[in-house]
């Protein structure tokens, strides 16, 4: 797994198609993933669910259902998968994720998704309007809240934004658009990191921090917050949420 005591860009990182995804870290009931989608189809067994979003490039995303103890003929899904779009993957579902271009990147959540007829989300439609003045949740289970949060540089109560790691157990962060100045500053108040973040930057909040971000044009963040101290072992049953795939 990759240390994130400091920003990494996912958009520069080596990732060969052939060893599958790469994790990133991981956490109580899920994990987050790099992946370099291959030009052949490689399917994923049933066993997990997956939130998927294409970081660069267009994907191709595709899903059958497992019935009466046989795969189902024929995929059930089979759409493109655009940059900046999200997409969900249940957990009772095979799954393909494939390309065109080795250079192509997509970061994938894995843990509990339910099965629901939902079309992949273009984030950044959802950051027109009202939610350049906040957040919103785009999912949420038993072991995190995946949000979208907007800043928008041309309005001065809108383009900082501070977030303390006691708010959120170690929140991941990911820059989906635009550019942010951030620092990140330890529970004395000391520096940890200060500099941009470019679209495809992840960075972790370390226990007892704090983060501080001024975005000088429309910016949107991906927030996974981490509800692990609040999940009961009855709430995790018996799923599994690490299957590499």
């Amino acid at each position: 797994m990759v240390k994130l005591s400091a920003p990494i860009q996912l958009l520069k990182q080596s990732v060969p198609a052939e060893a599958g995804p790469v994790r990133l870290l991981q956490e109580a009931g899920f994990a987050i993933k790099l992946c370099a989608p291959a030009g052949n189809e490689r399917w994923v067994p049933p066993g997990q669910g997956q939130l998927i979003l294409a970081l660069r490039g267009d994907l191709r995303l595709q899903q059958r259902r497992e019935r009466a103890g046989a795969e189902q003929h024929g995929a059930e899904r089979d759409e493109p998968l655009q940059q900046s779009q999200l997409a969900q993957v249940p957990n009772d579902a095979h799954w393909s994720l494939s390309s065109s271009d080795k250079s192509q990147r997509a970061l994938i959540i894995s843990t509990s998704v339910p099965r629901m007829v939902q079309r992949p989300m273009d984030l950044t439609r959802l950051s027109s309007g009202r939610l350049l003045a906040g957040s919103k949740t785009l999912f949420a289970n038993q072991s995190l809240t995946l949000g979208l949060r907007g800043l928008n540089g041309r309005l001065p109560f809108r383009r900082r934004w501070q977030l303390e790691a006691q708010q959120a157990k170690n929140p991941i962060l990911l820059v989906v658009q635009g550019l942010l100045e951030g620092g990140l500053y330890g529970p004395q108040g000391e520096s940890l990191w200060q500099g941009e973040l470019p679209v495809g930057s992840l960075l972790r909040l370390p226990a007892g921090s704090s983060a501080r971000f001024q975005a000088h044009e429309r910016c949107l963040l991906l927030t996974v917050e981490s509800k692990s101290g609040t999940r009961s072992r009855t709430a995790q049953g018996p799923f599994s949420p690490f299957i590499d795939g």
